[in-house]
């Protein structure tokens, strides 16, 4: 049996969600973000603009939490991905850009531009 090729972010995040299966989208979380332990329980694909900012995003919430997540062990999630035209910038913001009983949620933001001169410079 052959798997299917794995499809890239840049194909998933452009196409139009209704377009787009459910096995698809769990293949994907699986591939991406590497969590092989359950299917995740939902996703919300969808796009936006903040004035003059637009983005597209794929939100997952994984069927299980971390063993460690009761215990007080606070480690740093690596699982939201900002991403500017289409390009990794960072997946760390720091221990307190999300309350702890949202922490475990993944997630994959993509910005058409960004207001960081420097990384407009860098992509442009």
């Amino acid at each position: 049996m052959a798997f299917p090729p794995v499809p890239t972010y840049n194909e998933r995040l452009n196409r139009d969600p209704k377009n787009i299966s459910t096995i698809e989208y769990q293949f994907f979380y699986k591939s991406y973000f590497l969590d092989f332990s359950e299917e995740p329980i939902v996703w919300n694909h969808f796009s936006g603009d903040l004035g003059s900012v637009s983005f597209r995003a794929l939100l997952y919430v994984p069927g299980t939490l971390p063993d460690n997540f009761w215990q007080g062990v606070q480690t740093l999630n690596t699982g939201i991905r900002l991403m500017v035209k289409r390009t990794f910038i960072t997946s760390d913001f720091g221990e307190n850009y999300l309350p702890k009983w949202a922490s475990w949620v993944r997630a994959i933001v993509d910005g058409a531009k960004t207001s960081f001169p420097c990384i407009n410079d860098y992509l442009c």
